[in-house]
């Protein structure tokens, strides 16, 4: 069971549906902080609203059994809250980009955690100015003055690491393993995940 399933499961003991919801929160919090910011005047009533949302979120869910992902009833409790607050209801196309930025933010930060060499040197391929291209691997090796081959065959996996952590952050907020929506989020993440 995923952490999502957890929420709404009302089988499930408090302490654990909280535990769960701590996790999803800190997750989903920045994409609806960002699209706060671009619907709502106020830096201070943007975080006031987003911390609503959530709050109403957990309340409208929690042991609630529902079958629908994370994802959509956040873009449903964002509209209410929108509305209640007088604002024009919709969401802001970026919100895609964001809600995926955030999962793969979250496992990448999982995973400089379990491989920190591997995580900073995918950093140092994408971490790069607006604009400029990844580094590729061997670019890599030749700053830090490290066997190609090791550099190559280290990034190789830490490709392959990252891209089983995203996808499991996106099964953690979605309904019984939802594919078509997972499959909808992973190509966000392409570049660093394919290293094209």
């Amino acid at each position: 069971m995923n952490r999502w399933q957890l929420v709404l499961d009302s089988d499930v003991g408090d302490d654990a549906r909280k535990e769960a919801w701590r996790g999803l929160r800190e997750r989903v919090r920045p994409p609806i902080l960002f699209q706060m910011r671009r619907r709502v005047d106020g830096w201070r009533h943007t975080e006031d609203l987003t911390d609503l949302v959530l709050e109403d979120l957990y309340e409208r869910c929690a042991g609630g059994g529902g079958g629908e992902s994370l994802r959509a009833c956040v873009l449903a409790q964002i509209d209410a809250t929108l509305r209640e607050d007088g604002a024009s209801p919709g969401v802001d196309p970026d919100f895609e980009r964001d809600w995926a930025a955030g999962l793969f933010q979250a496992a990448l930060k999982e995973y400089g955690r379990a491989h920190p060499e591997a995580h900073q040197l995918l950093l140092r391929m994408y971490d790069r100015p607006d604009g400029a291209h990844p580094l590729s691997a061997v670019e890599v090796a030749n700053k830090l003055q490290l066997p190609a081959e090791d550099v190559v065959d280290m990034v190789e996996d830490g490709r392959e690491g990252l891209r089983r952590l995203f996808e499991d952050e996106i099964r953690h907020t979605v309904i019984d393993n939802a594919s078509e929506e997972i499959a909808r989020i992973l190509p966000k993440a392409a570049l660093l995940l394919s290293g094209h």
